[in-house]
């Protein structure tokens, strides 16, 4: 994983294009285990820019109390929780959004005193300026259709500013409006399913994601380990899905109508999705036009997990099951003969 990051920063650092170069950690530095913090800084050195830090749930001290004495020792390494830098002409504010009680018990969301920091911030910064916003976990938790605690305030306070919102937290990845003017980038796991798999759950390989700025326009891309910036969607054929409807898995832990649903088409998982991107078919070399967005799952994320756990279908629980996400297209050809082609095109690809 680390030899990839490295590769694609030499590869900006000896650009011609490139300007100003810089990496921010969306938290969980550590794993509740302090002594990691010492290489983790010994390795982000070797990469030769800034990067930038925020904590998350993890790297709070479980065995203190409170939101300001389990911070400490993150704070004696890294400084605030919360803060912010000008980058160019955009602006970068790190802001925490996990309150911490003891015990690894803890809420996504932001304090008063977190809110009152950033509307006394805001007040300094121009208003027509933009916002990389970097928190751990997402402002708006999709799975739990909701946002977390005092989510929309803090959205109230960014007001009519243009903010692009980074996040971690969950391991999977999707790209969602919040408002208007505020879009949410919640990015995978940089050890995907806690290095027990190449995929995230939501069928998203680990990997990082690299925003870019060239003469005013903003793009960004995700960028898997060990693939090229092309590598941005997987195909799946009718029947994909056939083992895991012979598995035998409870209807509680995966749906057996989705899969079978899944299972009559063919399926395409393009995890970097946002509205600006376009996914087509196409049957025996005729348009059909657009795929249907639908909720999906990975069947290569199943088999790696399910080939990790020596396929013990009871040990499918938890953060473990196969999410079922909205990044995911399905078109059912008219016959099993179909020759089916797709077409998926970024953004920064489209005419």
């Amino acid at each position: 994983a680390f030899p990839d990051l490295a590769e694609t920063v030499a590869q900006y650092k000896t650009s011609k294009e490139s300007g100003t170069l810089i990496g921010i950690t969306l938290g969980d530095i550590c794993w509740d285990d302090f002594d990691v913090y010492q290489p983790y800084l010994d390795s982000m050195k070797t990469l030769g820019i800034p990067f930038y830090n925020l904590i998350g749930n993890h790297d709070y001290d479980y065995k203190k109390k409170g939101d300001e004495e389990t911070a400490k020792t993150y704070r004696s390494w890294f400084g605030p929780e919360s803060y912010a830098f000008g980058l160019g002409k955009d602006y970068v504010i790190v802001l925490d959004n996990i309150i911490y009680n003891t015990n690894k018990g803890y809420n996504e969301g932001y304090s008063e005193k977190t809110l009152n920091w950033l509307s006394g911030l805001l007040e300094l910064l121009p208003e027509d300026v933009h916002i990389y916003l970097a928190s751990h976990s997402p402002n708006f938790v999709r799975w739990r259709n909701a946002y977390v605690r005092n989510g929309e305030r803090m959205l109230d306070i960014l007001g009519s500013r243009d903010v692009t919102l980074i996040s971690g937290h969950l391991h999977t990845n999707d790209n969602y409006p919040l408002r208007d003017n505020i879009i949410e980038n919640n990015i995978a796991g940089f050890c995907a399913t806690w290095w027990l798999t190449y995929h995230c759950t939501d069928g998203t390989p680990g990997g990082y994601k690299v925003f870019e700025e060239r003469n005013g326009k903003r793009e960004s891309y995700y960028k898997s380990f060990g693939k090229d910036r092309s590598f941005q969607y997987e195909v799946f054929e009718p029947g994909s899905y056939s083992f895991l409807l012979e598995a035998g898995i409870p209807d509680n832990v995966i749906s057996t109508a989705l899969l079978e649903s899944l299972n009559e088409s063919v399926v395409v998982n393009v995890w970097d999705y946002d509205p600006s991107w376009k996914v087509e078919w196409f049957e025996d070399g005729k348009p059909m036009g657009e795929m249907t967005r639908t909720n999906g799952l990975s069947p290569l994320y199943a088999k790696e997990i399910l080939k990790t756990l020596d396929n013990r279908i009871d040990k499918l629980i938890g953060v473990r099951i196969p999410g079922v996400y909205p990044h995911y297209f399905v078109a059912k050809p008219s016959s099993p003969d179909a020759k089916i082609e797709v077409k998926v095109t970024p953004p920064w690809q489209a005419e």
